[in-house]
């Protein structure tokens, strides 16, 4: 895949220009990738479990599986490589987590 010019559109898919949106920001690295597809598949595994379960067990506990399934899920997201941090407040990825 070639380089964005700067006045092509993003291909992030905001439907800006790239020199407006992206273009100065680092890529996502790969094991990010991996960790948010991984935090993804807990997630949906919790729901689909909790949804299989709910029958059996009832649905106040098939509930309480989810939500804790989802938040294992975004607890991995966030904390195991968080955001890299910037200068700029402008985005969440400046937040400092004490690093």
């Amino acid at each position: 895949m070639t380089e964005p010019t700067r006045n092509s559109p993003c291909p992030c898919g905001s439907g800006n220009k790239f020199k407006h949106c992206c273009m100065g920001k680092p890529a996502p690295s790969v094991e990010r990738k991996k960790i948010r597809r991984i935090s993804g598949g807990i997630c949906l595994v919790s729901i689909i479990f909790a949804l299989s379960t709910g029958y059996y067990w009832g649905w106040e506990t098939s509930a309480v599986f989810a939500v804790l399934g989802l938040m294992l899920g975004g607890g991995i997201a966030l904390f195991v490589k968080p955001p890299p941090a910037t200068k700029d407040r402008s985005s969440s990825g400046s937040i400092d987590f004490g690093r």
